[in-house]
């Protein structure tokens, strides 16, 4: 990732500009925590150029009912404000998934990945374009998967990437 990426977000009622490692840390790190980290896509058709990746989806992602209002709640404040309190929510502590109020969104994103001459990441813009269309499934608590679990199964698969130094210059 860059020093200073930039995230846009207009998607699952979010409307927030991101800016820096930070702040885009916050925000995977209060998903990871509330066990909102759990997502798969299908259907994607993926598009690659010089310097950047674009995808389009149908996304899954694992939402906490309370995000669900906030987001909605978020929504219908002006954009400046609602990035303040996003910010502020994320910098926050103490909170916690209510694994009996979990639900499955399922919508169309079109995401563009952005990377600089070193291959690193640069930004993430996700936009959801038809959100009226966005399908929400309440979750058995018994079908939520937690980060922790997710964790136990993926570790055993990943596999450090080579420095870019190494891999490219030689």
């Amino acid at each position: 990732m860059a020093k200073i990426p930039t995230y846009h977000f207009q998607a699952n009622g979010i409307d927030a500009k991101l800016e820096g490692q930070d702040a885009v840390k916050s925000l995977y790190r209060t998903w990871a925590e509330t066990n909102q980290s759990i997502f798969y896509v299908e259907n994607e058709q993926v598009a690659v150029a010089n310097n950047f990746i674009a995808s389009v989806v149908t996304a899954h992602q694992q939402v906490w009912g309370r995000a669900i209002w906030m987001n909605k709640a978020l929504s219908v404040l002006p954009s400046f404000i609602s990035e303040r309190v996003l910010k502020k929510m994320l910098t926050g502590r103490g909170w916690r998934a209510d694994e009996n109020a979990m639900y499955l969104y399922t919508t169309t994103v079109e995401m563009i990945w952005p990377y600089d001459d070193r291959g690193r990441l640069t930004g993430e813009d996700v936009w959801e374009p038809d959100p009226d269309k966005a399908q929400l499934t309440k979750l058995d608590p018994k079908d939520v998967l937690t980060t922790k679990r997710a964790a136990e199964i993926l570790n055993p698969l990943i596999q450090p990437l080579p420095s870019f130094d190494e891999a490219v210059l030689g």
